[in-house]
Parts: C-alpha cells; structure tokens; sequence
C-alpha cells in the first residue's frame, strides 16, 4: 500500500495537491448567518 500512496502522491499537480490538503486538513468558513445571533 506504501507504494500505491507514493505513486498517486507522485501523479499530482501542485495545484491538486495544494487543493487535496486543504480540503483535508484547514477548516472551512462557517457559512451561517451571524445577524441572527
């Protein structure tokens, strides 16, 4: 499985790589409306 992770790893654009982490691991926007509070 070491290898299968290296070789997709290996297959990204930057700018898929870059999307792919952030969609992991930084949080998203609370998209709520905050008048209400």
């Amino acid at each position: 499985i070491e290898r299968t992770v290296c070789d997709f790893i290996a297959g990204m654009t930057d700018s898929y790589a870059i999307s792919m982490y952030e969609s992991i691991f930084l949080p998203r926007r609370w998209q709520g409306d905050l008048s209400t509070f």
